[in-house]
């Protein structure tokens, strides 16, 4: 015996864009740089020209974040206020100045 249950038009979702305030954002606004030496770029690319440098310890505040595919890995290029672009792999982010700053103690 073949049992049919009611078919209802499924509930969609109309916007699924985030509010511009979000718990990611809260917690990337400062950055700890995390390797002994880190080459900024201009560009969010590899192929980007050196821009500056920073050393471990040195916190920054982050301007913008951006996800890119390369080589069919994800790559999370960070952008640093009057700094430039460096991969996320050589920071740390943390949602405070204060934060960042009580981290870096650490590893100095």
């Amino acid at each position: 015996m073949l049992i049919l249950i009611s078919c209802s038009k499924e509930d969609v979702v109309e916007d699924a864009s985030l509010p511009q305030e979000t718990a990611l954002k809260d917690f990337s606004r400062y950055a700890l740089v995390i390797e002994p030496y880190i080459t900024f770029k201009d560009t969010p690319y590899e192929d980007g020209v050196s821009s500056s440098h920073a050393r471990a310890g040195e916190v920054f505040e982050v301007e913008a974040i951006q996800v890119q595919l390369q080589n069919g890995k994800k790559v999370i290029w960070v952008e640093l206020k009057d700094a430039g672009w460096v991969q996320s792999s050589s920071l740390q982010l943390y949602p405070t100045k204060e934060k960042a700053i009580t981290a870096s103690k650490k590893i100095e």
